[in-house]
C-alpha cells in the first residue's frame, strides 16, 4: 500500500482503526471458523515505496530485532501468502468493526 506521508501521519494520529481506513495500514481480521491458516506462522510487512524502481522488501520482526528480505523469490512467496490471507479475510469494513467492538469490550 503506498500513501503520502501527510495521509500516514494523519491516519497515525487517529488509532488503530481510523489507520486501517487512511489506506495507508491494511488490518485483516479472521473469524475463528476460518480455522489454521498462514497467519498463525507468524506476522510480517510488506513494505512497498513510492518510486517503482524501488523493490518490494519483506520485512519480519522477531524476538532478536528484525530482517529486511529483498530476494524476488521469498518476497513473492510472502506476497502469495499475502493474497491468500487476504480472501480469507473479512473485508476492512467488517474488520474494523469486529475490532472496534471487541475494544470497547475491553
Amino acid at each position: 500500500m503506498r500513501c503520502s506521508p501527510e495521509r500516514e501521519r494523519s491516519g497515525r494520529r487517529s488509532g488503530l482503526t481510523t489507520r486501517s481506513r487512511s489506506g495507508c495500514v491494511g488490518r485483516s481480521a479472521y473469524l475463528d471458523s476460518v480455522g489454521l491458516h498462514d497467519g498463525h506462522n507468524g506476522s510480517f510487512t510488506l513494505l512497498d515505496f513510492p518510486y517503482a524502481s524501488d523493490p518490494r522488501v519483506l520485512y519480519i520482526e522477531h524476538a532478536e530485532g528484525s530482517t529486511h528480505i529483498e530476494d524476488p523469490a521469498r518476497v513473492k512467496s510472502a506476497t502469495l501468502t499475502f493474497k491468500h490471507l487476504s480472501k480469507l479475510a473479512l473485508t476492512p469494513g467488517q474488520s474494523a468493526e469486529l475490532i472496534e467492538r471487541l475494544a470497547a469490550e475491553r
